[in-house]
């Protein structure tokens, strides 16, 4: 039961934090928890900047709630630049920027404080 209750309240806080997620020229930043990253695309490129002092460690990038990139680490305060098509599904079929609009961009990982996430929308 407590179990439950605590992934009511994590679906909960996932749910608010996809609302205040924002779309500005191709940019979208927001903030959970101790993470802080902004993501970019380009058009068939990620820009996913780690502003935190920190690294992250076993990092695990999400577009659309599907498409999956793990990383094992990324520096702090730098900015990585990722192909789309890297993303995958379970089945391995590829995210294609000139098919499918990334709309959600997830970000889960370890760091010295313990887990940290993130995740903004594009309208």
């Amino acid at each position: 039961m407590e179990l439950l209750k605590k992934a009511g309240i994590f679906a909960v806080l996932f749910a608010v934090v996809l609302f205040w997620g924002t779309r500005d020229g191709g940019v979208c930043a927001g903030d959970y928890k101790d993470l802080n990253a902004i993501v970019a695309f380009t058009g068939t490129q990620f820009e996913i900047t780690n502003n935190t002092p920190y690294g992250w460690r076993n990092v695990e990038l999400t577009v659309n709630k599907k498409y999956i990139l793990r990383i094992n680490f990324m520096k702090a305060k730098e900015t990585y630049t990722v192909g789309a098509m890297q993303f995958t599904k379970k089945d391995g079929s590829r995210f294609n920027p000139f098919t499918h609009a990334p709309l959600t961009f997830q970000i889960v990982c370890d760091f010295a404080g313990g887990r940290g996430f993130y995740a903004c929308r594009w309208k």
